[in-house]
């Protein structure tokens, strides 16, 4: 993965090239562009993206709600140094304005588990989680948030049973 400085603004963009139609003039006092410097990312070659907490929130509700749906995304907030906790949680976080009816998708919880399980060195019992929602998937066991029509409870039950295949 490449960094490249903007030459115009203290930005940073991945694989960038600035694209922002006629040229912009800097401005006196910071030399920044009076115009917004619009970059072009090939996500395709990230594997990693590190960001501030607020940056970070925003890129991986945009990457879930891209692939499909908030409630498919796990996330880890880790400390690579393991000197502090890290933290394992679905992308839509409690989801309180759900709560309780049945309309939340486990699967970015579940793959939270599975993320935390890889992380704790345990890859084999992280996959076979990965493997059983897969599974679920496939048997077109899903949420409304996805097509489908089950509840949060069907769904976590299939989870489960594919956990024993």
């Amino acid at each position: 993965m490449t960094i490249t400085p903007s030459r115009t603004a203290p930005r940073y963009c991945c694989e960038g090239s600035r694209s922002s139609g006629s040229r912009a003039k800097p401005t006196a006092t910071t030399g920044a562009s009076t115009r917004p410097t619009v970059w072009r990312i090939r996500s395709n070659r990230l594997s990693v993206v590190v960001a501030s907490n607020l940056n970070a929130d925003i890129l991986s509700d945009l990457g879930s709600a891209l692939a499909g749906s908030l409630g498919l995304a796990a996330s880890a907030n880790l400390n690579p140094e393991r000197r502090f906790p890290s933290m394992f949680e679905p992308v839509h976080g409690s989801a309180p304005d759900i709560a309780g009816q049945g309309l939340c998708n486990p699967v970015g919880a579940v793959g939270s588990a599975a993320l935390m399980l890889d992380h704790l060195g345990l890859p084999e019992e992280a996959a076979r989680i990965g493997r059983a929602i897969e599974a679920t998937a496939r048997e077109g066991v899903l949420t409304r948030d996805v097509g489908g029509t089950a509840k949060t409870e069907e769904v976590t039950r299939a989870l489960i049973d594919n956990l024993g295949s």
